[in-house]
């Protein structure tokens, strides 16, 4: 029937009606093939870009992870090193206990020992403290404590040293301050 009512139309309108149709079915086509197929390549082309961004972030991170992990080792070695050098709480207060002892056994007298405050070294972790010694013998054994003290294998430093002598005689009076790293850290 659609034939039939289709060839009663003009020439005109029948042209019409088929260009209509043709056009109709080139859009169905173009939206059910073509247009997927170049959505499909605009969105690989970006997953592309994408991709290539990824990738150029992922090297950035690695390489700047890597440095950061270079970093980190040296400051552990700096850590380590320092903590080698360094007094723990309890090592610090055997030392500062037995120093009366170490300068007894070199034959000396101990006079006084007084231990300043605490100063929190630049490192953070660290605290500095010192002690202000006297104590009198002969210069043998004022010798011998200063070599007993730089014997510990930690790292001590004497700030000052004075000797005096004591009356005319062989006896010598040392007054000293003497500076040790304490680690502040748990560890």
């Amino acid at each position: 029937m659609f034939l039939e009512d289709f060839a009663k139309l003009n020439k005109t309108f029948r042209y019409t009606i088929s260009a209509a149709l043709i056009m109709i079915i080139t859009i169905g086509v173009y939206n059910w093939v073509i247009s997927p197929h170049t959505k499909y390549l605009s969105a690989a082309q970006k997953y592309e870009q994408v991709l290539d961004e990824r990738n150029r972030t992922n090297k950035l991170i690695l390489s700047n992870l890597k440095i950061k992990q270079t970093r980190l080792e040296q400051l552990k070695q700096r850590f380590t090193n320092l903590n080698e050098i360094a007094f723990t709480e309890k090592e610090a207060k055997n030392f500062w206990s037995n120093l009366k002892q170490i300068t007894e056994e070199a034959g000396c007298y101990f006079d006084s020992l007084t231990i300043t405050n605490s100063k929190q070294a630049a490192e953070g972790t660290f605290t500095t403290k010192s002690a202000a010694v006297s104590m009198s013998g002969n210069f043998n054994g004022i010798t011998q404590v200063i070599e007993k003290i730089n014997s510990n294998p930690r790292k001590i430093w004497i700030d000052s040293l004075q000797l005096k002598t004591v009356q005319q005689s062989s006896i010598l009076r040392c007054d000293m301050t003497i500076t040790i790293y304490k680690s502040t850290s748990k560890e």
